[in-house]
């Protein structure tokens, strides 16, 4: 399974392949994995990192990073795979 999550200021959208219930995705995204977070900076090309982060289901996916790192951009993705 590969769920893709994407940010821009504090829209989400997801998307799941292959295709899962609202409640698969939330026991998936529950389990210890690591997620590979993409920022865009104007003018640079993306930075991809691999990205321990916490999420219980029902809430928001979160992780620790100083305020003045790259990782901290208002447009992120995350993708987050099995396997």
């Amino acid at each position: 399974m590969l769920i893709a999550l994407r940010s821009v200021g504090r829209e989400l959208s997801t998307s799941c392949l292959p295709p899962a219930s609202p409640k698969e995705r939330e026991v998936f995204l529950a389990a210890a994995r690591v997620g590979v977070l993409v920022v865009a900076s104007s003018g640079e090309p993306p930075l991809a990192l691999p990205m321990w982060y916490d999420y219980e289901p029902g809430g928001l996916i979160s992780f620790i990073t100083a305020r003045d790192s790259s990782k901290a951009a208002d447009s992120a993705a995350m993708a987050v795979r099995h396997g």
